[in-house]
């Protein structure tokens, strides 16, 4: 955590870049008109009395929230004072005396406005985070943004959030900001959802911003190399110094568990201005592979194309993890990724079961999924085969049938996740009239996106929910988890780090199987987490 003071205020501004190719009238009129937003608060910056802001992370994980990064960079260059808070996730017992520690740096920093970040698996522990904030601040102003904020508003602002950002807020909450400030009308201020009388008020959707003219997210304000030097949730089962960046925004596909308002205007960041921030962290963090975090960075062939003819064209020796679909694959571009140094694919796979995948509304088919990872196994690309149980519409033989289809593509690994749609999505809609396992068995309020325990309406036992999860993930041709100790850098880490924390091996099996406070099944997991939660304590 740092603390900017308007000295610090970054110089290259979106709107003052002027290397990109010509753009659209409708772009051309959003810029405009953001600029003129912008450049008025930033005017008027001087005159301001509440000038700091603290944006909070609820649950820390290996991976810096690039949403925050993103609105930490324009309150900076908006002369405001910003702070992120990073809170451990709880799940892991521990980590509450730690957050202890955070929560009183937040309260010393004294905001005057707080930002929170949430998704819907963080929902729940904002709204905890939110009242035990207004019991201490009674009126500092609480502004929530992020996936659930969007599709959700209500869920925040009845729990005392005072305002929800909804979409992209790189520019909205730089206008509400500034309208708090002066006192004005905040009706004013799209793009966001407020209580009025009791009453949800929304302000209408505000126009995205072309990606090519936003300011670089702010590093500066978490310790970005201490994530690259993280490595364990960079690229999975590999040991690299990982640096994290997007390409693109939202989504062209239309999932019915997965796709929501915050994700449904999709577009593309230049290859060269991706390439150009990549080169910008590998010189000033030593990265050595990226997390593309592209909800589908393979999607048009000439881009994939493009990036992969640049990335060698400029001598960029990276190893890169991305997510793709198997019906846009051909062995061309597949053979570019593999020389560009493409490691790992993240492939949506989801079930074997044709029905399922039209249940999903996957928009493909168990014969495009074969396809397609006969490619990636020839030409010898290593993949991530998402797999989801326990929708409701799942029987027996289509579990039968995504056991065969896993045996038959042999996927480098197999993570397992339970079906919990996501707030906003068709699929969630179904899931709070059918929900079977509600927390006390009483109402949707029990819902829970907290833990890897699933409450939905399928009729398969939680347990025995777990033991087929673990049966698919067994059918992995690597074991992630193992495959780290083929880096010699991850031996000497790991040697040294339980030379050095020994106990950490006593409270992994004390919470595993005295406590069972843990959210995890398997011994080896326990103690992952264990070291990872060590290592995050920064």
């Amino acid at each position: 955590m740092v603390l900017h003071c308007p000295a610090d205020k970054p110089v290259d501004s979106f709107h003052e870049k002027n290397a990109y190719p010509a753009l659209s009238e409708k772009n051309r009129n959003i810029l405009k008109e953001s600029n003129a937003i912008l450049d008025k608060c930033r005017a008027r910056a001087g005159m301001r009395t509440r000038n700091k802001m603290a944006l909070i992370l609820p649950r820390k994980g290996g991976r810096p929230s690039f949403g925050l990064l993103y609105i930490g960079a324009y309150l900076l260059d908006n002369y405001f004072e910003v702070r992120i808070f990073e809170f451990l996730d709880e799940l892991y017992p521990p980590n509450t005396q730690y957050n202890r520690h955070i929560w009183r740096k937040l309260f010393e920093f004294n905001p005057d406005f707080i930002g929170c970040n949430v998704i819907s698996s963080t929902a729940k522990i904002v709204q905890g985070l939110i009242a035990q904030i207004k019991n201490k601040i009674p009126d500092i102003v609480i502004i929530c943004g992020g996936k659930h904020a969007t599709s959700n508003p209500e869920d925040l602002l009845s729990h005392n959030a005072d305002y929800c950002a909804i979409g992209e807020a790189e520019v909205t909450i730089v206008e509400l900001l500034d309208a708090l400030n002066f006192n004005e009308s905040i009706d004013e201020v799209t793009g966001i959802a407020y209580l009025k009388n009791g009453a949800i008020c929304r302000t209408g959707n505000r126009s995205v911003l072309p990606l090519d003219y936003l300011l670089r997210p702010a590093f500066e304000l978490i310790d970005y190399a201490k994530y690259v030097n993280y490595r364990f949730q960079g690229i999975p089962g590999h040991y690299l110094r990982t640096g994290f960046i997007f390409g693109s925004r939202g989504c062209p596909y239309r999932c019915k568990f997965c796709t929501t308002q915050s994700r449904e205007y999709y577009r593309e960041r230049s290859i060269d201005d991706l390439i150009d921030e990549m080169e910008s962290q590998i010189e000033k963090y030593g990265v050595d592979g990226f997390a593309i975090l592209d909800d589908l960075f393979y999607f048009r062939e000439e881009r994939t194309a493009e990036f992969c003819k640049k990335i060698v064209k400029r001598g960029i020796k990276a190893k890169f993890f991305c997510h793709v679909r198997v019906d846009r694959v051909t062995r061309e571009t597949v053979e570019l990724m593999k020389k560009a140094g493409f490691l790992l694919l993240a492939v949506g796979v989801e079930s074997g079961s044709q029905k399922l995948l039209d249940a999903m509304n996957k928009e493909t088919s168990v014969e495009k999924i074969e396809n397609a990872f006969k490619i990636y196994n020839e030409i010898g690309i290593n993949t991530f085969a998402f797999i989801i149980v326990g929708h409701p519409d799942e029987t027996d033989n289509d579990r039968e049938l995504t056991k065969q289809l896993l045996k038959r593509i042999k996927p480098t690994h197999v993570p397992v996740s339970y079906y919990v749609p996501m707030p906003g999505t068709p699929s969630h809609d179904f899931e709070t009239d059918q929900a079977k396992y509600l927390l006390g068995g009483v109402n949707f309020q029990g819902f829970s996106y907290l833990t890897d325990d699933p409450e939905f309406s399928t009729t398969i036992p939680l347990e025995e929910l777990k033991k087929i999860g673990n049966d698919f993930e067994r059918l992995s041709v690597i074991n992630r988890n193992m495959n780290l100790f083929k880096y010699p850098a991850f031996i000497l880490f790991i040697t040294g780090f339980l030379i050095i924390h020994p106990l950490i091996i006593i409270e992994a099996l004390y919470i595993r199987y005295i406590s069972k406070k843990t959210h995890k099944m398997s011994l080896i997991s326990v103690l992952k987490d264990a070291i990872q939660f060590q290592k995050q304590k920064f």
